[in-house]
């Protein structure tokens, strides 16, 4: 008996096993799934109709070779509501992170270094920024127009003060040391001048947190990346710091003879009495051993244990 022409309702069952196969293989981010929904729209609004009359597979509709207009534009609609925005010099946004938010939507929807130039950039400036824009007509490369937009937009002082912004700029007590080294790489990137390996690391060693820094005493790191690989085992050091507790004083343990027990001060009344400088000198002497050294801004746990604040 032969079969009729297959319709959408026998093919839902395979398109569904087909789009959770594409799932299972991301991480299930939202960025994720954006890149496979781009790259399928992409693949299916690139091929062309064939110019047979048939049914279609997926729509039981004849074809008669004319492409039929969509009616749905939710897509170029969501991508336009994610479209990064530039207005020029008075925008909030460093030209840095306008170009890192434009690349990662490029990035996100699929669209190539030469497209995004003549298709993206030009809708995501506005203001003073698409009068530039217009008036330098366009670049051959993205590396072209990043250079020329970061000496556009970037402010004329901008190295001069990017200089000591690095200087100030320390470990928070609860960022991540691994961030931390992060945003010092940026840093050196922004400022774009020739610094060796060494140097970094000790800017790293000298701005860290000093709790880490007394962790990180004695070690040799040729390069930041070697220093990254090192933070987890800095950071878990910290940490077993953090959990230390004093051992409970002797009560109802079961083992309460191997309990700590606190030495005690002896007896006043039983000595006899000294001078007014003795007696100062004794009582200090008697009294509790000192506290260590604590910091003014110690260190916090959810710089060791980034589900400390998730708890």
């Amino acid at each position: 008996m032969a079969s009729g022409p297959t319709t959408a309702a026998d093919d839902m069952p395979r398109l569904q096993g087909l789009v959770e196969e594409l799932l299972l293989g991301t991480d299930g981010s939202a960025m994720e799934r954006e890149r496979i929904a781009a790259v399928v729209r992409n693949r299916v609004m690139g091929t062309p109709l064939p110019t047979a009359p048939h049914v279609g597979a997926w729509t039981g509709i004849a074809n008669t070779g004319a492409v039929p207009r969509s009616t749905d534009d939710s897509a170029p609609r969501l991508a336009a509501a994610h479209l990064p925005r530039y207005s020029g010099a008075r925008d909030l946004q460093s030209p840095e992170e306008f170009l890192e938010r434009l690349k990662d939507f490029c990035l996100v929807t699929g669209v190539p270094a030469d497209k995004g130039l003549t298709h993206v950039v030009p809708a995501a400036l506005e203001g003073g920024a698409k009068l530039w824009w217009r008036f330098v007509r366009g670049f051959d490369s993205w590396e072209q127009f990043t250079v020329a937009f970061r000496s556009e937009f970037s402010s004329i002082d901008a190295k001069r003060r990017l200089k000591p912004e690095l200087e100030q700029r320390t470990q928070h007590p609860e960022e991540n040391l691994k961030e931390f080294i992060y945003a010092i790489a940026m840093f050196y990137d922004r400022i774009r001048e020739e610094v060796s390996e060494a140097e970094k690391v000790q800017r790293v060693l000298r701005q860290m947190h000093p709790q880490l820094q007394d962790l990180a005493e004695g070690h040799a790191y040729n390069d930041l990346a070697e220093l990254v690989k090192a933070a987890d085992g800095l950071m878990e050091r910290a940490w077993r710091r953090f959990q230390y507790r004093p051992p409970p004083l002797p009560s109802n343990q079961v083992a309460r003879d191997l309990a700590f027990r606190p030495s005690q001060a002896p007896d006043h009344h039983s000595l006899p009495q000294p001078n007014t400088m003795a007696t100062a000198s004794f009582a200090l002497f008697a009294a509790a051993p000192p506290a260590p050294p604590t910091y003014h801004w110690p260190l916090h746990p959810a710089a060791l244990d980034p589900s400390y604040c998730r708890d």
